[in-house]
This record gives structure tokens, sequence and C-alpha cells, in this order.
């Protein structure tokens, strides 16, 4: 009887020292990085700021800011990172194209490895304007320049690289444009008569032929490809009309689409 509990004791004590050293062979293949602790917070936090840009941007947002984001504002940002397809008719001075170009730059954050592009009618405007309004982003929230590799400000051309592999730059409506690729566009100023119609469709929206891809190959839960029209009011005459009809008909028939128009008032 004696001997066989001695038996089992040592059974279990051999049993116990087996699952003991299964535990630090485990351990010891875990990376107990920094990182590796936090991770899981970390993409909760990021999943949370990719529905809540303005969110990030009020924790990074520099005391001495100038700028403050408006509720409608923050609508904005919101739009442009949730829906493929975004149309915003808004009136001079409530600031469109500076919440145009902060939601590029926040989504090549946000995502890496996206290619972002922003165009409007000629490339020397594409090129100051957007210019502009990174310095005041910078301004305002001087702690996104960190995320910079290299800048490049040229008169007719803009490109940001960032850390994590995204780009964000100027186009031009034009042939010169043809053939380039890109994982979202925004067009500002579409009423004007420069921005036409078959250029744009026979050669900016062709740019989006192929969604961002991970170290994990497509994500199929993202929102890519996407394209965003930002202008001042304009007649029924224009192709500006015509395009933003098309994207109410899309909203409204439940598609990925959302059309935003401010009154002058």
């Amino acid at each position: 009887m004696r001997m066989r509990m001695n038996k089992e004791l040592d059974d279990e004590t051999e049993k116990r020292n087996l699952e003991e050293v299964e535990d630090k062979k485990k351990k010891k293949e875990i990376n107990y990085s920094p990182y590796e602790k936090v991770k899981p917070h970390f993409k909760e936090m990021l999943s949370h700021y990719r529905e809540y840009p303005d969110l990030f941007l009020d924790s990074v947002r520099s005391p001495n800011a100038l700028f403050e984001l408006a509720p409608f504002q923050r609508v904005y940002l919101r739009t442009f990172l949730r829906y493929k397809k975004v149309g915003m008719v808004a009136s001079r001075g409530i600031s469109k194209t500076y919440i145009n170009v902060l939601s590029k730059y926040v989504k090549c954050i946000l995502y890496p490895n996206v290619h972002e592009a922003i165009a409007m009618p000629t490339k020397n405007q594409s090129a100051k304007v957007t210019q502009e309004k990174i310095t005041e982003i910078w301004r305002d929230y001087p702690m996104l320049k960190n995320e910079l590799r290299n800048i490049s400000f040229q008169k007719d051309y803009v490109k940001l690289t960032f850390k994590n592999g995204s780009t964000f730059d100027t186009l031009t409506v034009g042939e010169s444009s043809r053939g380039l690729r890109a994982n979202g566009i925004s067009l500002e100023e579409i009423v004007d008569p420069r921005m036409d119609r078959d250029t744009i469709n026979e050669v900016i929206l062709p740019i989006l032929a192929q969604p961002r891809r991970t170290r994990h190959g497509v994500d199929p839960n993202e929102i890519s490809l996407t394209q965003s029209y930002v202008t001042t009011a304009s007649h029924k005459q224009s192709y500006a009309y015509e395009k933003f009809k098309e994207i109410y008909d899309e909203m409204v028939s439940g598609r990925d689409s959302i059309l935003l128009i401010t009154s002058y008032e």
C-alpha cells in the first residue's frame, strides 16, 4: 500500500516537473518587449482613433494651437475616414481645405503603407495650398511632424513620406497623372471648369486601382480606394452637380457614400 502511494507521489512530482519545464520553454519563446505588453491595448486604441480621428487630434493638440475643431468639422473628419465616397459642398471660410488635408495626414498615420493624394485645378495651386495647410497643421499639432521621414515642398509638387511607409502627395488633373497609383484621392474645387469630366474619369479615378496592402494582405474590413470631392457651390450645368447627384443617389440607396452640404449662412 505504502509503495503504491509512493509511486503515485513520484508520478505526480514528475508530471509537475514536466509542466514546469514546458512553462519555462513557453516563456522563453514569448517576447516580453514593452510593445508586446501593451499590444492588445494599442490595437483597441488604434481602432478607436480610426473611427474618431478628431479624438486622436485632441490627444496631440498643442496648448498654443490657434485652431480648434468645431462640432461640424469633427463630423467632416469622421466621414472622410468612414466612407468610401464623400461629397462636401460648403462656403468659403469654414476651413474645408484644412480639414480635407488634415484628414489625409491623419489617415497616413493611422494606416501604414497607405498612399493618399489630393488634386486641385492646377498643379501650382495644389502644391501651394497643400503646403500652406500642412504648415498650419504643424502649428496646431506639432507632434505630427515627428511622424515624417521625408518632406518635399516644391513649387508644383508636395510629397510627405511617413515613417510607417505611408505617403501623401499632390496631383494635377491632367495627362501627367496617367498611370499613377493611390489608395485614396480628394478633388478640391471640382466646380472649376479646368476639372474636366473626361480627364477625371479617364485619368484620375483609374489611379485608384489597388487597395492598401498589409503584411497579411488586403484587410477585408478596411474602406479603401476612397474618393472625396470638396468644393463650393455652383450651377446645375456643372460636372460637380452631376457628381454630387451621383453621390446622393448612392447614399439614399444605402451604399458607402455620404453627401454633406453646409449653408452659406
